[in-house]
Formats: C-alpha cells, sequence, structure tokens
C-alpha cells in the first residue's frame, strides 16, 4: 500500500475527501446492515459514519498502520498491508466491506479483491470507490502526457496513487474473484481540462463515466 509504510506514516492519514465520502454515503446507505469492514481506515473519516448510522451490529477496521481517532480506538482493528497479507478474519462473516479511495494505493488489488470475497457472506457486498481513468479528463491527460490526472508525480509521491484501475480492470478482476454482479456510479462532476470548473456547471446534463472524476462500484458476492 503506497510506496512504503514509513511514506504511508508521513502522509496525512484517512483524509479521502469528504465530498466523496458524502456521495458514497448518499448512493449506499440505505442498503447498509449487519457485519462491516472498512479497510484503509486512516484516521478513522469513513468508519465514524458507518457508526453513525447505527445499521451495523459490528464494525472492523484494516490499514497498514493504526493512526485511528480516539473516537474509534474502541473498535475491532488490525493491521495488514492487503496486497500480501490476508484479511485477519474467517470466510464469509462479512455483509459489507468498503474500500473508499484505497486501491489506488494497493499493489496487488487482485489478491486485495480475493480477499474481500473470501470473508463477505453469500450476497455480501464490496463497495470501492477510485480516481476514475475512463473519464474524458482521464483520457486526455493519457494521451498527452502519458499518465492518468489523478497517477502524476505529485499523487505518486505526496498520496501514494500507484495503481490506476479502469472499469474494464475492475470488472475482470472481480470475475476473477467470483462476484456475480456489479452497479457502478458515475454520478459525482468531472473537472474540465485546464480550467477549475466541472463539466457539469457548464452542461448540466452531462453525466456518465466520460464526465466523472470518480468511479464508484457496488459489487455483490
Amino acid at each position: 500500500m503506497g510506496n512504503s509504510i514509513k511514506a504511508y506514516e508521513d502522509r496525512n492519514a484517512g483524509l479521502s475527501p469528504d465530498h466523496i465520502r458524502d456521495y458514497v454515503e448518499e448512493v449506499t446507505l440505505r442498503q447498509w446492515s449487519g457485519i462491516g469492514l472498512d479497510v484503509g481506515t486512516g484516521s478513522g473519516g469513513w468508519v465514524k459514519r458507518l457508526l453513525k448510522s447505527n445499521k451495523f451490529s459490528k464494525l472492523y477496521c484494516c490499514d497498514i498502520i493504526d493512526c485511528r481517532g480516539d473516537d474509534v480506538k474502541s473498535l475491532d482493528f488490525f493491521k495488514a498491508d492487503l496486497a500480501n497479507e490476508p484479511i485477519a478474519l474467517a470466510d464469509g462473516v462479512l455483509d459489507y466491506v468498503f474500500a473508499i479511495e484505497v486501491i489506488e494505493h494497493i499493489e496487488n488489488p487482485r489478491r486485495f479483491i480475493r480477499e474481500v470475497y473470501r470473508v463477505l457472506k453469500p450476497g455480501g457486498k464490496f463497495v470501492m470507490s477510485t480516481p476514475s481513468c475512463d473519464s474524458f479528463r482521464a483520457r486526455l491527460s493519457l494521451f498527452l502526457r502519458g499518465y492518468f490526472p489523478a497517477f502524476c508525480r505529485g499523487d505518486y509521491d505526496g498520496s501514494g496513487h500507484i495503481t490506476p484501475i479502469t472499469v474494464v480492470d475492475f470488472s475482470r478482476m472481480l470475475g476473477e474473484a467470483g462476484f456475480s454482479s456489479r452497479r457502478d456510479d458515475f454520478g459525482m462532476s468531472g473537472q474540465i481540462p485546464a480550467l477549475k470548473r466541472s463539466w457539469q456547471s457548464v452542461f448540466p446534463f452531462l453525466k456518465g463515466s466520460l464526465w466523472s472524476d470518480n468511479f464508484i462500484s457496488i459489487a455483490k458476492k
């Protein structure tokens, strides 16, 4: 995860943007229930929302280091580099696994997704968000500069973004792991290249993968 554990420790922990968390919560909240796992917990920004919902009978946390705030210290936590270490839970025990802005930090996403599948109950759900590599902006950046906009040198060094994932990549990885279905969401806004404004602020009707800077997916085991 990230470039190294030391590099990860030196970064601000658990600071995925609130507007992404807001949107993921909005599109998934009604379905939450049972036993959940928050992967890449950081300081606890996402798992605090899960706690506040009162929809889970039990919550687990997992990250490569433990830097949680005091308000989530009571939750069961285990350290793991999920690129090459297992999730410390038995098979088929979880109703939900959340990885909000996490998979782009993981060196071996295929292994991680197989672990997610293993610990989910039949019918359990995997909720994932990551920077989109399918948007018009991302495709233009790859064509002109040779890299996706969320994977520039600054994001590599400062945020630990090391693994860009397209919709096709993710679909194949889910299929390899055995997931039965998924629902993708591209409802968030997308930035116009070279401008500090969104496509939707100019063309409100633009929707879909070309016009969103974030890729959200809900996969079902």
